[in-house]
């Protein structure tokens, strides 16, 4: 998923001078899982929605497969000026009950002010 952060128009031979140097827009994310080696990966930011629906459902089954409350599968970090620092995948997402998800959630919260937390949540019934 290594993509170039960006095309320069002007430095190919032979031509293009006077367009515009085009940026690609690219977002840095890791991947927690079972592996005790977590390494910067790279993608571009259009790719991050169609990353989180899939991760969605990843949760969503290994919740429903574990039977807790909730799972988290990433947590989207932002810099002071509101730019996306980095997202952290959660691969196996982490399933826990209430009280759990309730602690995750208010370090994750504290420590990093402004993230956004994703998780699926089970339903419950009367």
């Amino acid at each position: 998923m290594n993509l170039p952060p960006e095309t320069n128009h002007n430095a190919r031979p032979g031509g293009h001078e006077g367009r515009k140097v085009r940026t690609m827009k690219e977002v840095k994310y890791y991947v927690h899982s079972e592996s005790p080696y977590i390494t910067p990966h790279y993608m571009a930011l259009s790719q991050l929605p169609a990353e989180l629906a899939e991760m969605q459902k990843l949760a969503h089954e290994a919740m429903t497969k574990a039977g807790t409350a909730h799972a988290v599968y990433a947590v989207k970090k932002y810099t002071a000026t509101d730019e996306i620092e980095k997202v952290d995948f959660y691969n196996p997402p982490v399933c826990l009950n209430d009280a759990d998800f309730y602690e995750r959630t208010q370090a994750e919260a504290k420590k990093h002010p402004g993230c956004m937390i994703y998780a699926v949540h089970a339903q419950k019934t009367a």
